[in-house]
């Protein structure tokens, strides 16, 4: 039995070219309808064959398989559609295998009523392991889908920059216009902040065609937001850091430049990671947990610059400046104090 299923949904493209949401299973919230359609790629002129997404709007991941009808000649009425999987957990690989069922199954008759039965056999347990078979998918592959060199790779030693962003917990907009590199390379960061294990601050595909997801990265206030549309870069106001993906850069926004004073620490990082990288006898795995060590290394030494319990037990600015630090590791450590819940704003 599969409880992290939330639902499922059908939106259509006529020959008409209009594009509906028609049919959903259980009642499906309007703004979640809403932020499926934007998403589906319906819209695009140029939709690649089974074009699949994984993307988050609040707490749901959202799974969507877009597709031209391959029997429109005979189903007049459905130029296009996709199926939009809804569940509270991050799973691409196994969502990604079941929405491609669903979809399979809609599109031989764009009836729904057979891709609720092989819905409600996924959410019941009892569906055939030839249509699928959930045990094949474990969520430590989820986790390690893009191994984090090819990350570094792509970055050089930029790749401090956003490393620096995750563990301050900074707002990142990666842009890339196209989507499979895009959602390779963003569900590949938290790797780099491993200490947390936390991967729902992802966003890994958002777009600006609604109010929705915009006002959803508003309030989540800490997150990785993927975008194909390359405009968002004039909305500076909605990140800290942006990544380029199609020019490999990495680009601290104007208003965020103090919160990024490198230091001598992080040149060592950059070089480390750098030559972790093209170093093929370190494996992933290796550089995940020397990164994690770093991290954790770091929070120990903020716990031992906290100030006595009777002065309220955390990390203050005044305290780290009083200390003998190289240029900009006081300001550093503070925010990421800040970011681990170690300052008195969060005590």
């Amino acid at each position: 039995m599969d409880s992290t299923l939330e639902g499922v949904l059908i939106i259509e493209k006529d020959n008409n070219n209009d594009i509906l949401v028609t049919w959903g299973y259980p009642k499906i919230n309007q703004q979640l309808s809403e932020v499926s359609k934007a998403r589906s790629n319906l819209d695009s002129e140029t939709l690649p064959s089974a074009l699949y997404t994984f993307s988050k709007y609040k707490s749901t991941w959202m799974y969507i398989l877009t597709d031209n009808n391959a029997n429109a000649a005979t189903q007049k009425r459905v130029k296009s559609f996709a199926i939009a999987l809804f569940s509270s957990t991050y799973h691409p690989e196994k969502y990604g295998a079941l929405v491609r069922l669903l979809a399979t199954t809609f599109g031989a008759t764009t009836d729904p009523v057979a891709l609720l039965d092989k819905y409600l056999a996924a959410q019941g347990g009892w569906i055939a392991p030839a249509d699928f078979d959930p045990t094949k998918f474990t969520v430590t592959q989820a986790y390690l889908a893009t191994p984090v060199r090819e990350i570094i790779r792509l970055f050089d030693e930029d790749i401090v920059i956003i490393w620096n962003a995750l563990i301050m917990k900074k707002r990142i907009i990666v842009q890339c216009d196209k989507m499979t590199p895009l959602l390779r390379v963003i569900r590949a960061l938290p790797l780099l902040v491993w200490h947390r294990q936390d991967f729902s601050f992802l966003r890994p595909y958002t777009t600006t065609a609604t109010e929705l997801e915009i006002q959803d990265l508003v309030d989540a206030s800490v997150y990785v937001a993927g975008f194909t549309d390359a405009a968002i870069k004039r909305q500076a106001n909605l990140y800290d850091v942006y990544v380029n993906l199609n020019d490999r850069t990495v680009t601290i926004a104007d208003h965020a430049q103090d919160a990024f004073v490198m230091s001598a620490f992080h040149k060592d990082l950059a070089q480390f990671l750098t030559k972790s990288a093209e170093d093929e006898t370190v494996t992933d795995k290796t550089i995940i947990k020397q990164l994690t060590e770093k991290a954790t290394d770091l929070l120990d030494r903020l716990e031992k610059l906290k100030t006595p319990e009777e002065e309220g037990g955390v990390v203050t600015f005044e305290n780290l400046s009083q200390r003998k630090m190289p240029a900009g590791m006081a300001q550093f450590l503070f925010a990421v104090a800040s970011a681990e819940g170690l300052t008195a704003k969060h005590a």
